[in-house]
């Protein structure tokens, strides 16, 4: 068996610590203008202030249009902020969607061409066809946010406590129908 695997730079940043070697991961890309790619919780909440501090002047701006499973619709309004900012690096600030939806919105302004243009499709004799995506294309750095285990341990155990007490209404009120039937 031989194989060949090339895959891109990768660094990994984790700690308290890791969002202050942001500025200096731009620096090294060569960064002046990054754009903020993340859905409207992170778009309206606490982190991203400390990203704004974290990113200081080299901030161009924020476009809060990731959702759930990255929609067309969305990456395409991503694509457009970051032209519009002038945007020269990506920051993707969340989960999966926001780090696919920034990725695809980087692949979308490099190859400067619509999106159907460049998705793989099946040809008529059932193969797979890949088009070559050989634009240059924006650095991208990830954010992961704190997930709060916590506040999501007590929502569970509420959403719990609802189901049950439904449960028990739904069979209280099949016991008296059953008993009023039979009378």
């Amino acid at each position: 068996m031989s194989f060949q695997h090339v895959s891109p730079e990768l660094r990994v940043f984790c700690g308290g610590d890791s969002l202050a070697t942001l500025q200096r991961e731009l620096e090294r890309s060569g960064c002046r203008r990054a754009v903020v790619v993340c859905g409207r919780t992170i778009g309206r909440g606490e982190e991203l202030g400390l990203l704004r501090e974290a990113l200081g002047p080299r901030l161009a701006g924020v476009t809060a249009t990731a959702r759930e499973h990255s929609p067309v619709a969305g990456v395409e309004e991503a694509a457009a902020f970051i032209e519009q900012a002038g945007g020269d690096g990506i920051v993707a600030v969340g989960g999966g969607s926001a780090a696919v939806t920034a990725r695809a919105a980087a692949i979308l302004v490099g190859e400067k061409r619509p999106l159907a243009e460049w998705c793989t499709r099946r040809l008529a004799d059932g193969r797979f066809e890949s088009p070559r995506l050989n634009a240059p294309k924006l650095p991208l750095f990830v954010v992961r946010v704190h997930r709060d285990d916590d506040y999501i341990a007590i929502l569970d155990n509420a959403v719990d406590a609802f189901n049950a007490e439904l449960a028990d209404m739904v069979a209280r009120i099949r016991a008296y129908e059953g008993q009023r039937a039979a009378a």
